[in-house]
């Protein structure tokens, strides 16, 4: 696979960045390949296609730290590894993919590498292990492609810790990433929603296109008769899980009687009043 670099000087970064509806940029193709567990495909394709607007949030936490600490991060970083580090005023592409624009926090002097900066908090991945988050891994493979580099850098604060892991150029994975973001792109421009899934971001989505619902005439569903009788077999399936789960808590109750605390050799169970009085069941796998 010949992939042909594009590289354009950005005026005014910000403004560039905050345009996102008019291409396919890092931050969205953890979204496009399903390992963004806040913001599902279907979601940012009603928002390239403008039918729901992008949710700011600039102001959460999580992206507010992370946007305040990115040059501190690579101060460290620096410090760290004696690389040298320098901010980049290009945008960069893919000639043969003009819809991808990406802009990239630091490239590394003297070596054919980048560096991304991440806040996380706590999180539940083993950074020190050389396990990332795979849209963390998505995002850099895109920047190596729009690039030409061969490394990245991810330089995580993971709470009060501080981890760099270093993430090689995939070309196989890249030529899939690429084949996914064209296909995403061609349901924009085309205006055809990509597949639903289940996630919560779908659902809010969609409540969201459709928050009012109006008096008129009935819609035939003839064409969905078979996801309705997969729907009503789910459901059925749902009330007889719970009935047995029930069954399941009701016998641990008899037995643990008034006792609040139950042990077997391989769970923990809690039975005990919260503040309003009823005593709350829970259960858990002790830790290894």
């Amino acid at each position: 696979m010949t992939i042909h670099h594009t590289r354009e000087r950005v005026k005014n970064m910000r403004n560039d960045i905050e345009n996102r509806t008019a291409y396919v940029g890092g931050s969205d193709v953890g979204s496009i390949l399903g390992f963004n567990p806040y913001k599902s495909k279907y979601t940012l394709w009603s928002e390239k296609v403008g039918l729901t607007e992008p949710e700011d949030i600039s102001d959460r936490d999580a992206v507010w730290f992370g946007s305040e600490t990115e040059a501190i991060n690579g101060r460290r970083f620096a410090m760290k590894t004696g690389k040298k580090i320098q901010r980049s005023n290009y945008a960069y592409g893919i000639k043969e993919y003009p819809f991808i624009r990406t802009h990239v926090d630091f490239l590394i002097k003297g070596e054919s590498a980048g560096l991304e900066c991440k806040f996380t908090g706590m999180n539940r991945f083993d950074y020190e292990n050389g396990e990332v988050p795979p849209s963390h891994y998505a995002q850099v493979q895109l920047y190596m492609a729009c690039t030409g580099r061969k490394t990245w850098y991810l330089a995580t604060i993971q709470g009060n810790k501080y981890h760099i892991n270093s993430i090689a150029r995939d070309d196989e994975f890249i030529e899939m990433m690429l084949n996914e973001i064209q296909d995403f792109w061609e349901h924009v421009q085309s205006a055809e929603p990509v597949e639903i899934d289940g996630s919560e971001s779908t659902s809010d989505t969609i409540a969201s296109m459709f928050p009012n619902g109006e008096e008129g005439e009935t819609v035939d569903l003839n064409k969905y008769e078979d996801t309705l009788i997969a729907l009503q077999a789910l459901n059925e399936q749902q009330k007889n899980l719970k009935e047995l789960s029930e069954k399941y808590k009701n016998e641990i109750k008899v037995a643990m009687k008034e006792a609040t605390k139950g042990e077997s050799t391989q769970f923990r169970v809690s039975w005990k009043a919260d503040k309003k009085g009823s005593r709350r069941f829970t259960f858990k796998e002790k830790e290894l």
